[in-house]
C-alpha cells in the first residue's frame, strides 16, 4: 500500500497508525482528525497487550509513564461483587495460574487446583498493596493507567516522530468508487483525501463504515449496562497500582489512579436507576464533592462487519462494551495487529481474507462479552438490579456451555485457542475463584484421588516457598517509585 488514511485521532486511531507505520515503514500513513470530535474517557487503563504494542513500536515505558501522568497497573481489584463486602484480584502475575502458560501438554494444573481448593487468591500475596518490586521498577507490570488527555497528546507526539502525517479537517462525505471501495474522503474544505486503504476510527459516528453499509448489532441482552457518569477527583493520597471496581446498587464504580488525579465513573443500567439517583449514590461513596464531567448513554455491541472492501473499523467505530475489564485499548491493539498481518495477503486474495478477519474479530469481541458477563453471574441479590440479573441477562452460549463444568474441573486452554482472544483460561480461573464459583471440595478430592496427598502437600510447599521469596524481595512504594522516575529518568 502506498497510502493508508486513518480517520480519527483517538487512542484507537493513533495506536493503529503507529502499528501500521512500524509494519510498513515506506507507506504514507495519514491521520485525519477533527477538533469537533472529543475524547471519551476520564482515566484510562490497559490490558497486558499495551506492552506488546509499546515494545513493537519502540515506546519507552519511562517516557510513557512520565508524559501521560501514568501509573502502574498490577490488575483490577473487585470489591463487593458478591454482596459480601469481600474483594478479589484479576491480575497477570506469578505464581498464580502460571501453569496456563507452561508446557504441560496434559494440562494437569495441580498447582492451580491446589491454590483454588485451599481458597488461596491472587491478592493474598501483596497484590492489594501499593508496593512495587525494586528489581523491576516501572517494568514490573505489563499494564498501565493513564490520564486520557495526556495519553492522546503523547501518542500524537510519538506518531509525528514516527513519520506519520496529520491533517485537521472534518469529513463531510465519503466518496465510493464504482466497485464499492472508498475512493476518497471529502473534507469540509472541499479537499478530497484519497488513499489505497482506510481505517475507520471515527468513534460512535462510524463515518466510513456506515457509508459502506455496516450495521450495529446490540449486545444488550448479554450486557444490560447502558449508562455511565464519568468524573475526575483530586484526591491522590492513596495512589494504588491497580484499578478499583466496586459493585454498587445498579452497576459498578471505577476508580483509576493517575498522577495528579483519579479518573472515576459509575456504570449502571438506567432501567433501575436514573442519572440523578446514580449521582446521589456515587456521591455517598466519595469524601469530596463529585462533579460529573460526562453523562454518557451507550449501547454495547459491534458492527456486523469490521472489514468491508478497502476499509477496516478499529476502536469505538467497531465495537463497544462497558469498561469493566479495560478491554477497549487491548481490542484496538489486537485488531491493528490482525490487520497488518492480513493486509499483504488481502491484496491478492480479498474475499477470503476479509471473511477471515471478520470471523476472527467477531470471535475476539464475543470473548470479551463472555468474560465481562461472567462478573454478573455471582451471588449478589441485595437490590432490584442484582435480583433481576437472571431475567435481564441472556447467558452467552460460551458461558452456558462451560461454566457448570469448570466449577469442578477449571477452565482449560483448549477452550481459548484464538490468538486474538483478550481473555483466556487463567482470567476465567481468577474471576471464578474470586466470585467463589468453584466447588473447592470436589476439586480437592479429585486432586487427592488422581495424584495423591503427597502431590498436594508438595504444591502447598511450593506456595509457601514462594511466600518466603516474596518476603525477601526489596520493595518500594508505588507513589515513591513514580516520583523518583519523574526526577531521575532523562529522555529527549
Amino acid at each position: 500500500m502506498d497510502k493508508i488514511i486513518v480517520l480519527g485521532a483517538g487512542t484507537a486511531g493513533l495506536v493503529s497508525a503507529l502499528i501500521i507505520k512500524k509494519s510498513f515503514p515506506l507507506c504514507n500513513v495519514v491521520v485525519i482528525e477533527s477538533d469537533s470530535i472529543g475524547i471519551i474517557g476520564v482515566g484510562e487503563g490497559s490490558t497486558e497487550h499495551w506492552r506488546i504494542f509499546a515494545e513493537y513500536c519502540g515506546i519507552s515505558m519511562q517516557r510513557l509513564v512520565r508524559e501521560t501522568d501514568g501509573t502502574l497497573k498490577k490488575g483490577i481489584k473487585f470489591e463487593n461483587w458478591n454482596g459480601d463486602g469481600k474483594s478479589y484480584f484479576h491480575a497477570i502475575v506469578d505464581p498464580f495460574y502460571s501453569e496456563y502458560t507452561s508446557e504441560d501438554l496434559a494440562e494437569k494444573l495441580t498447582f492451580i487446583k491446589t491454590l483454588i481448593s485451599h481458597n488461596i487468591k491472587t491478592e493474598d500475596v501483596l497484590n492489594e498493596t501499593d508496593l512495587i518490586n525494586t528489581a523491576f521498577g516501572l517494568n514490573s507490570v505489563n499494564q498501565y493507567q493513564f490520564n486520557t488527555i495526556k495519553l492522546n497528546d503523547f501518542l500524537h507526539k510519538v506518531s509525528t516522530e514516527a513519520g506519520i502525517n496529520f491533517v485537521k479537517t472534518t469529513i463531510k462525505d465519503v466518496v465510493l468508487s464504482g466497485t464499492g471501495d472508498v475512493e476518497c474522503l471529502l473534507g469540509e474544505d472541499n479537499i478530497e483525501y484519497s488513499a489505497d486503504f482506510f481505517i475507520d476510527s471515527s468513534g460512535f459516528k462510524r463515518i466510513i463504515s456506515t457509508k459502506l453499509g455496516a450495521t450495529w448489532l446490540s449486545y444488550k441482552k448479554y450486557l444490560p449496562m447502558n449508562h455511565a457518569l464519568a468524573f475526575p477527583t483530586d484526591d491522590i493520597s492513596d495512589l494504588k497500582p491497580y484499578t478499583l471496581s466496586k459493585a454498587l446498587s445498579s452497576g459498578w464504580n471505577w476508580r483509576i489512579p493517575t498522577q495528579g488525579r483519579h479518573g472515576n465513573g459509575y456504570v449502571f443500567c438506567d432501567d433501575f436507576i436514573d442519572s440523578t439517583k446514580a449521582y446521589d449514590e456515587i456521591q455517598s461513596h466519595y469524601g469530596e464533592k463529585v462533579n460529573v464531567a460526562k453523562d454518557i448513554k451507550f449501547d454495547g455491541g459491534r458492527v456486523d462487519k469490521f472489514w468491508i472492501n478497502n476499509c477496516v473499523s478499529i476502536g469505538l467505530s467497531a465495537s463497544f462494551v462497558e469498561p469493566l475489564e479495560a478491554s477497549s485499548i487491548g481490542n484496538s491493539i489486537v485488531q491493528a495487529f490482525g490487520f497488518v498481518k492480513m493486509l499483504p495477503v488481502w491484496k491478492v486474495k480479498r474475499e477470503s481474507i476479509t471473511k477471515q478477519y471478520n470471523a476472527r474479530f467477531t470471535e475476539c469481541f464475543d470473548n470479551i462479552v463472555d468474560f465481562i458477563q461472567l462478573h454478573y453471574l455471582g451471588k449478589r441479590k441485595d437490590s432490584d438490579f442484582w435480583k433481576a440479573i437472571p431475567e435481564i441477562i441472556t447467558v452467552t452460549d460460551f458461558n452456558k456451555e462451560n461454566l457448570e463444568t469448570w466449577k469442578k474441573t477449571l477452565p482449560s486452554k483448549t477452550n481459548f485457542l484464538s490468538e486474538y482472544n483478550l481473555f483466556g483460561a487463567y482470567s476465567y480461573a481468577q474471576v471464578m475463584s474470586g466470585m467463589d464459583m468453584f466447588d473447592r471440595e470436589y476439586i480437592l478430592q479429585s486432586l487427592l484421588k488422581t495424584y495423591g496427598e503427597k502431590v498436594v502437600e508438595q504444591e502447598l510447599l511450593k506456595y509457601n516457598n514462594y511466600l518466603e521469596d516474596v518476603k525477601k524481595a526489596s520493595y518500594i512504594e508505588h507513589k515513591v517509585l513514580l516520583q523518583q522516575n519523574n526526577i531521575v529518568v532523562k529522555f529527549n
